[in-house]
């Protein structure tokens, strides 16, 4: 692999405060390409520092440590060296001629023979060269070899290297494929021409004294060896993986008995009963706990609640808030002129809300993966990094929520266009009437801020009904049911939207608290 290029670029014009340095580690593919690349890079960091004294990609050249200016034509490993420091100063850059005219005297130079030193000149090491036996080993075949671990060398600096190494495999399958087709094509056409050149054989072995014959049979033979010639040529031309140039002679495993920390075990999706395991019998037992937990709107609420209810901490609960989410933006697309627009931007909060909690989940079951520790180990760290009022942020959260928001919003908008439906279309709770939608109408928010209608689709059904047949006696048996985590959990949401009003409370209190809540 070839060596990391490291350069420092400094500007050192003006006042102090304009000073500007900036360290560049090249990628591969800019090491043979101009040193104009080094400069758009410079002058783009600087402008963004120092708005109000912007530099002229024209009016500035690069100095070498030499003293030499360069042109912005010059390729980048001629006129530099790794870890060298370039000034860059205003003036406009001079011709390639120039630069190409220093190098022929600075090479003429280089090339007088130094006596007594040992040293061997220029033209004596060429002549040397020249005088190579021809059967010497030819390496320019390794020329050819694409192998991963140097993807991330051409990788620009602004592009996450994760992400390029990632296409860049995509890009070598795709490539391997598409040879692969053309090799089986080449080998149809040799294996078709060699039939035909047997079946003409034949014919003249059998006595058939058409000269066509022989003209066809020569043709044959010369169309067999065009492709045969043309398949030996791509072989001898195309880009090689390790598997092109290795090649397994003998393969044996060694048991060695040692001591191994054994892996955390998968949480239980549903304790006690290990069958549970798979994604419909986890999401019909916990389905009521996933909907509550992605219609949380604030980190503190979300960890407490994931330590309330661990069973959440798995792949079938991403999962299901992965299609919640995709359910959401599909809603959100559908017949967006019949609604209103705090409709639409409820819908849009809605999709960010579910996303954000989907998000949150897959950070904290892969940070247990990569600590190889139980995921309820992983809860408080998580949100003490990504808590919204925490000083040290997750690196790449907020990122990488738009990023996975704008992949669902364009899978909802083909599914939308391909006429599929939602894929929680047919759970009963997700699929309401449309009718019933269109006409269903915000009620105010509570004196905590809560929606009493959202709140009531996540109370337990027997809750639920108590509320609508206005039943003080089973409303308080449904809570006796409940554990004393979850009767706190419900009925404190039921008091911030309104639906339970605590006892000496006075009504207009009430109000006064839901109207400031709703300002």
């Amino acid at each position: 692999m070839a060596p990391v290029m490291k350069l420092t670029l400094r500007w050192e014009e003006g006042p102090e405060e304009l000073h500007t340095t900036l360290k560049i580690k090249l990628p591969r593919k800019w090491k043979e390409g101009p040193t104009l690349n080094l400069k758009e890079t410079f002058v783009e960091n600087y402008n963004a520092k120092h708005p109000d004294n912007k530099l002229e990609l024209d009016n500035i050249h690069l100095l070498t440590p030499k003293g030499i200016s360069l042109a912005d034509q010059a390729i980048v490993l001629k006129v530099l060296n790794p870890s060298d420091t370039v000034r860059v100063k205003p003036g406009p850059p001079p011709s390639l001629d120039v630069n190409v005219s220093e190098s022929k005297s600075t090479a003429t130079t280089s090339s007088k023979p130094q006596k007594n030193e040992g040293h061997v000149t220029t033209a004596a090491a060429l002549q040397e060269a020249a005088q190579a036996p021809a059967h010497a080993f030819d390496y320019s075949k390794w020329d050819r070899l694409d192998l991963s671990d140097d993807d991330g060398e051409d990788c620009h600096p602004n592009i996450d290297l994760a992400s390029w190494k990632r296409l860049r495999g995509r890009q070598r399958e795709e490539r391997r494929e598409k040879e692969e087709q053309k090799i089986a094509k080449y080998k149809a056409k040799i294996e078709k021409y060699s039939r035909k050149v047997e079946e003409i054989q034949e014919k003249i072995d059998g006595g058939d004294d058409d000269p066509q014959l022989i003209v066809n049979l020569t043709d044959a033979k010369d169309s067999k060896k065009e492709y045969e010639k043309k398949l030996q040529n791509f072989y001898d031309t195309r880009k090689m993986t390790a598997d092109d140039v290795c090649e397994t002679r003998e393969s044996k495993g060694i048991v060695v008995k040692q001591e191994v920390e054994p892996d955390v075990p998968a949480m239980n999706p549903t304790s006690p009963h290990e069958e549970a395991n798979s994604y419909d019998t986890f999401s019909k037992a916990n389905r009521e706990y996933l909907i509550q937990f992605a219609a949380l709107t604030s980190d503190e609420a979300s960890e407490e609640f994931l330590l309330l209810h661990p069973q959440l901490l798995c792949d079938h609960a991403e999962g299901f808030l992965l299609l919640l989410t995709l359910d959401a933006c599909m809603k959100h697309q559908l017949d967006t002129s019949e609604r209103s627009k705090k409709k639409l931007e409820d819908e849009a909060k809605k999709e960010m809300q579910v996303g954000r909690q989907h998000l949150t989940l897959h950070y904290i079951t892969e940070l247990a993966k990569s600590l190889r520790r139980d995921p309820r180990d992983a809860v408080k760290p998580f949100f003490r990094k990504t808590g919204r009022k925490s000083q040290d942020k997750v690196e790449g959260f907020e990122e990488d929520l738009t990023n996975f928001l704008v992949r669902i919003r364009n899978r909802a908008k083909e599914k939308i266009a391909n006429g599929e439906t939602s894929p929680l279309v047919d759970v009963p709770e997700n699929a309401g009437d449309e009718e019933e939608e269109e006409e269903y109408v915000p009620a105010g928010l509570g004196p905590g801020g809560l929606d009493p209608n959202e709140v009531l689709g996540t109370l337990p059904e027997e809750i639920q009904e108590a509320f609508v047949e206005q039943d003080t006696d089973k409303l308080r048996a449904g809570f006796d049911k409940l554990s004393d985590e979850d009767a706190q959990y419900h009925l404190k949401r039921c008091i911030d939207s309104g639906l339970w009003v605590p006892a000496g409370k006075p009504e207009e209190e009430q109000t006064e608290e839901t109207e400031a809540a709703q300002e």
